[in-house]
This record gives structure tokens, sequence and C-alpha cells, in this order.
């Protein structure tokens, strides 16, 4: 990092040149060498020419992006890049010095950055990532096999959801109690599971059926998801208030009782998730096919080539 702040500072210092290092007219893109020097100099000297020539692509492509499609949180980063720069550089400090404040002074004093220098690169970054999320966004035609798929992670398979509350006897800590007196036999963990079970359903009679005094565990947002298929079945056979039979998973024993079942119907929440679908993260594929399209325009690749 030493020497990638003296190169920006060396690109500083040399003196002006304004021959042109890219030219594609056709993609209306010139870069002269103190375009990029001064690009250098922002973002401390570690970015490739092909850098400069993408922001400057993104940027022309945002400007002709009409203003009522355009993504209403690229726009706020871009009206306040100081903020959008400062938040950046504090998600830096705690990422790569554990919020410790003292060791990224230090840091900037072995390297010779200014807080400014910094901050300046964010700012790049920043804009950036504004123009990619805009012009993402905006070309997203979200298919109906995403929208679903966004639906169950939402408001689980079929929008079918659950509050239970049960009685957990897993099989590991048997199973460790067995080794432990050299014993490995795997009909016996289950014997004894079910031993236990028997006991906790005796209680439960005891008690005059109040589930609440054997003192369950509650899940309170199931997706008939967790423990798998017979006890995803068990719960939706089951009546609000009503308690299973033992069900058996590959992780133990379970007894339980349903709460509460919420069921969601897909149209009715339908432009929530086209909102969630058309809003979300860009990912790395989307940012790609986005790259690859701005330096396939006329001109690009065979200027950069040069």
């Amino acid at each position: 990092m030493i020497a990638t702040a003296a190169i920006a500072l060396l690109a500083a210092a040399q003196a002006p040149n304004d021959s042109t290092l890219v030219d594609a007219p056709a993609a209306n893109v010139r870069v002269t060498v103190d375009e990029y020097r001064e690009y250098l100099h922002d973002v401390i000297g570690s970015a490739r020419l092909q850098e400069v020539v993408l922001d400057r692509l993104l940027e022309a492509e945002f400007a002709a992006l009409p203003t009522e499609r355009r993504d209403a949180t690229a726009v706020a980063t871009l009206a306040d890049l100081d903020v959008a720069a400062r938040r950046r550089l504090q998600t830096r400090i705690r990422e790569q010095f554990d919020g410790d404040t003292k060791r990224w002074i230090e840091y900037r004093t072995r390297t010779g950055l200014s807080e400014a220098d910094c901050l300046r690169s964010e700012h790049v970054l920043a804009r950036r990532e504004a123009w990619i999320r805009a012009l993402v966004l905006d070309a997203r035609r979200p298919d109906r096999k995403l929208l679903l798929r966004l639906f169950e992670q939402r408001y689980g398979p079929d929008g079918q959801r659950a509050e239970l509350r049960q009685v957990f006897i897993p099989f590991e800590p048997i199973r460790e109690r067995l080794r432990l007196i050299g014993r490995s036999d795997p009909s016996r963990v289950e014997e004894l599971a079910d031993a236990e079970m028997r006991r906790v359903q005796e209680r439960l009679k005891e008690l005059d059926g109040d589930f609440s005094r054997l003192q369950p565990t509650t899940i309170s947002d199931y997706r008939f998801q967790r423990y798998g298929v017979a006890f995803a079945d068990t719960v939706r056979s089951l009546d609000i208030g009503n308690v299973s039979a033992p069900v058996r998973s590959q992780r133990g024993l379970h007894l339980v009782q349903l709460v509460r079942r919420d069921v969601t119907r897909f149209e009715s929440v339908r432009e929530e998730i086209e909102e969630l679908a058309r809003t979300r993260p860009v990912t790395r594929s989307e940012w790609q096919a986005l790259k690859d399209r701005l330096l396939n325009r006329p001109g690009i690749r065979k200027a950069l080539a040069r």
C-alpha cells in the first residue's frame, strides 16, 4: 500500500499531459493521461485504465436514465457522497481493523495516507456502486419463479408459517453417554430416547394435558423445513392447541403443540414481493453482465487494447 500511495503522489506531481490514452468516439469516451493521473490520485493509485473507462460509461448511462426510474437509494447516495464515503470508511475500519481506530491511524501513518486520501477513494467507490445499483435495478424483470422463491423465503412454503412449542429429546447426548461407557449401538440410543419420551408423556397425563408445564421451547416462526418431512407433516395435521404423538427426526424425538398457524396468499403480497425482487442487493453476476455490456460498446475494447 505504501507503493500505491507513492504512485498517487508521483502521478499528481508530474507535468500536465493531455495526450489521449483511450479514444472511443462511437461510445463517446476519451481519457487523457492527466485524467488517468487524477483518477489514480483519487483511488490511491490502484486502478486499471479499464476502471476509468467503466466509470465514464456508468456515469453516462445513469445520466440517460429517466429520473422517475432511478433507484431512490442510489439517488440519495449520489446526493450526499460525503455521508456515503464516511459510512463506507467506518465499515472498512470495522472489517479490516476490528473497529480499532487507533490501528487504522497507525496504518495511515505507515502508508503516508491522510484521512482525506481515504475518504476521496471511498467517494469514487460509493459513486460507482450507486450507478451500478441504479442501472441493475432498472434492468431487472423478475420472473414468476424468482418471485415465488422470494415469497417462500419470507412467508414459508405455500405461504404457511406456524408457531410451535415442543419438548425435544436429542439423540446426541444419549449417544455421547453410551460412548463414555464403551457402547455405541444405534438401536440402544433410540431405545433410551423412546423411554425418556414415554416418561414425558406420562408426566403430561399427570399434568392433565397442560403442555406449558413441561417447560417446552418455542419455535416462533416455523416454515416447514426444519427437522425434516415427518415433522412438517405432523405440524400440518395438528389443530391449534393440539399435541402430537412423538415425532422422530434425524436429531431426536419431538412432542409438538401447535400454537398458531399463518397462511399468506401470494397475490395478497405480490406488490411487496415484486419490490423485494427489484431492490434486492446487486449480485456479482448482474454486475458482470452490466460490465460486459458496457465494455462491448463500439470501439471500447479496441481502444483499451492499444
